[in-house]
């Protein structure tokens, strides 16, 4: 490994959330009456926010509804307490903190909220091993845009071609490879996403040690 540094993502990643997430989605949408143009596969709703899943809806939305929706679905998922320390990949705790071990910086690139971010990194007892994390709030466009890693970079006082991407969903690899990293794609075996434009699939975590 000679990369100097390694940013997550953190659904699908290190924690098997995604399926979660998405029918978190679907039941806010149902109980807010709001009917999608076509049915949505999880594959196509994940690494996509609450704002993208709209723009798929049958209205034209205007961005003050788009904004109220948004808010309404913060609220929606405070609600849930999610069991990150069960979803939590096997390996993943173990790898990152080898990885910190080695001295290699590591990052935190999560469309989720802050909070989400924060409930996990509690649940997991994984607060000190991240250098930089960055939520999908405080960027002004969210994956596929290049935003959230260029800011991470950018917290990691670090140039991309030192960094390494781990990424799963389309987005999130095209987030990665549009702000310059490598980018190796977590094999997803679950909802065949397309991570044909990653360098390199991995099977697990473990092969960055």
């Amino acid at each position: 490994m000679k990369k100097k540094a390694i940013i997550f993502d953190l659904d699908g990643v290190l924690v098997d959330s995604e399926a979660y997430y998405q029918e978190r989605k679907r039941a806010f949408l149902k109980a807010n009456d709001i009917s999608l143009k076509k049915p949505l596969a999880t594959k196509e709703m994940i690494g996509h926010s609450l704002r993208e899943v709209l723009k798929k809806a049958t209205k034209n939305f205007s961005v003050s509804e788009v904004e109220r929706l948004a808010a309404d679905y913060q609220q929606f998922k405070q609600q849930q307490v999610i069991p990150y320390r069960q979803l939590i990949y096997p390996e993943a705790r173990e790898v990152l903190f080898q990885l910190k071990a080695q001295k290699i910086l590591l990052g935190l690139a999560s469309s989720s909220s802050l909070e989400s971010i924060n409930e996990m990194l509690t649940q997991c007892e994984l607060q000190s091993v991240f250098a930089a994390i960055t939520s999908g709030v405080e960027v002004k466009e969210t994956k596929p845009a290049p935003d959230i890693y260029l800011r991470t970079i950018e917290k990691l006082s670090i140039s991309a071609n030192h960094c390494l991407a781990i990424e799963d969903s389309a987005v999130g690899i095209l987030s990665a490879k549009s702000a310059g990293l490598e980018v190796w794609a977590l094999k997803d075996q679950q909802f065949g996403m397309d991570q044909s434009f990653a360098d390199k699939v991995i099977l697990s975590l473990t092969e960055l040690l």
